[in-house]
């Protein structure tokens, strides 16, 4: 349950509705937003200007922002409280199904270190694993030297060589022969303390000296001093045990979960991460650091730390680490910043949609290519192919001018570089494209338009989009292309060309738009459409009009 409100206290930040009914509060205490509208932000005169970059809006020297989330959904967080970002042109249920759906298929990693393949790795977006296992298998690489990080090796130059720090210890008294350092407050506390001092002969050695003539014939027995001592337990080596009980927690917590996990390969990972876990802790124990407490803020200003062997690297390895997987608070993972680009999964799991449609038809699964695995995570990279022999479908391909020879339709651009979401290639050459639009128009957006079909009436995707499918179909030379927005209609809006080899042609040949939502219980057509295709491949391209 939530209850709307106007404003949300966030710590040092006020959060401020610009449109009625756009912000919630749960009955956890988390504050409900919609990515798509624009939110107002007071900020105190002690909060941080650069929290939530690329959603928070704040002007040089300003007391107020502009927060806007824009395709991102998910959980942030704002001075301390949790914000939960909602998207109007999905429903939860069928967010999560999407995302559930992607992750499926973007859950490879390379688990073994020379293994040419990858191997399958459950994640669960409740736990947001996502930073998780990216975090291990970055810290991971570190331990194994791997790429341009050599985590043990910086390490143990540190171990080798600790930084030490002169440490004052409070003031004692001691015999003036057995004074080693004296500094002004030495000095100082002679003259304040009068009960320290005994008269001299003069025949002692020290009553020509300018102290004893000035103390009138006396000399202290006892000199107060502050002796100092080199000590480990310094900022440098504090930040040290901070990054090293950081990894610890990334380690156990990833043990735990593959633990859990009912896939094979978990088993293998789950003792990668006890080997891992257990090396950290045997640096933890070290002497250098058994005793010290983690340091909270990163003295990033420390000479110590950017240049000095050993602690630079380590710097430089956490530095990244807590950016690759976007870690706000490296002890506390629940603090994750969990935003996620709605509009870009929405093009993943339309791609996978429109690859499962093709499977189905043809009765086999695809030959797939591999995923494009960093870090940070796993990625559909441009061009990805699945294939089935004759058909094939890609994610994102290129189209552009041929480099050397002559213009080939279907497969060039003959003016702009483009790069549609989705291209189905037919056994017979012909070659369909798909659009992926997370975006809804008004119903009767075509009301006033030269459209002359009543369907068009009640289409919910936006005529811009529309005109974009014309220019890849002009530009590319292709047979049709559609729009796939979450909409609503169960069958797909068809635009066939007016001339021959549009309307004539078994294959379909021009423009349309197919509803393909998450969570609901039809395909827009798709799969009929993508049957159809491949049934009827082998027709007579449609003409070049004149």
């Amino acid at each position: 349950m939530s209850t709307t409100i106007a404003t949300a206290s966030c710590g040092p930040y006020e959060l401020v509705a610009q449109h009625p009914g756009s912000l919630h509060e749960s009955d956890d205490g988390a504050v409900e937003l919609v990515a798509e509208r624009h939110y107002l932000v007071r900020l105190h005169a002690d909060a941080a200007r650069d929290v939530l970059a690329g959603a928070l809006t704040v002007p040089r020297g300003g007391s107020e922002g502009l927060l806007h989330f824009g395709n991102f959904v998910g959980i942030a967080e704002l001075g301390g409280r949790r914000l939960v970002v909602r998207s109007n042109r999905l429903p939860t249920n069928a967010a999560h199904e999407m995302l559930d759906a992607v992750a499926e298929h973007l859950a490879s990693l390379p688990f073994g270190a020379t293994a040419p393949t990858a191997a399958f790795y459950a994640r669960d977006r409740n736990i947001a694993p996502d930073a998780l296992y990216h975090a291990f298998a970055f810290l991971r690489d570190g331990m194994r030297a791997r790429g341009r990080h050599d985590l043990p090796g910086a390490i143990e130059r540190i171990l080798s060589r600790p930084h030490e720090a002169l440490h004052q210890h409070d003031a004692q008294l001691v015999p003036l022969a057995a004074a080693s350092q004296i500094d002004a407050a030495t000095l100082a506390a002679i003259q304040s303390e009068p009960e320290l001092l005994s008269p001299i002969g003069p025949e002692s050695p020290l009553a020509a000296h300018p102290l004893a003539r000035r103390l009138k014939g006396r000399m202290p027995e006892l000199v107060r001093i502050r002796p100092l001592a080199r000590t480990t337990d310094n900022r440098e080596n504090r930040f040290v045990v901070a990054a090293l009980d950081a990894m610890i927690d990334i380690t156990r917590r990833f043990g735990r979960f593959a633990s859990a996990s009912h896939k094979t390969s978990s088993a293998t990972n789950a003792q990668e991460a006890v080997e891992i876990a257990e090396r950290l802790e045997r640096w933890r124990r070290h002497r250098t650091f058994e005793q010290l407490k983690s340091e909270r803020q990163v003295p990033i200003n420390s000479t110590v730390l950017r240049g000095r062997a050993g602690y630079r690297e380590l710097l430089g390895f956490y530095s990244d680490l807590l950016a690759r997987t976007r870690l706000s608070n490296p002890h506390d993972m629940h603090a994750l910043l969990e935003l996620r680009d709605a509009a870009l999964i929405y093009e993943y799991w339309c791609y996978f949609r429109v690859v499962e449609a093709v499977g189905d038809v043809l009765g086999q699964p695809a030959r797939l290519g591999r995923l494009a695995v960093t870090p940070s995570g796993t990625h559909v990279p441009y061009g990805y192919r699945a294939d089935w022999g004759l058909a094939e479908v890609l994610f994102n391909v290129t189209y552009s001018k041929p480099a050397t020879g002559s213009w080939e339709r279907g497969r060039h651009s003959y003016s702009v570089r483009l790069r549609p979401d989705v291209t189905l290639r037919a056994p017979g050459g012909e070659v369909h494209l798909f659009d992926a639009k997370l975006k809804l128009g008004l119903s009767g957006a075509f009301a006033s338009e030269d459209i002359d079909d009543a369907e068009a009436q009640s289409a919910t995707f936006k005529r811009d989009d529309l005109y974009k499918m014309h220019a890849y179909r002009d530009a590319l030379g292709c047979d049709s292309v559609w729009i796939l927005y979450p909409g609503s209609i169960q069958a797909p809006s068809k635009y066939p060309v007016p001339w021959p080899g549009g309307l004539d042609q078994t294959t379909f040949r021009g423009v349309g738009a197919i509803a393909l939502r998450p969570g609901a219980q039809h395909d827009g057509g798709l799969r009929a459409l993508v049957e159809a295709i491949l049934k009827t491949s082998n027709c007579a391209r449609e003409p070049t009009p004149t």
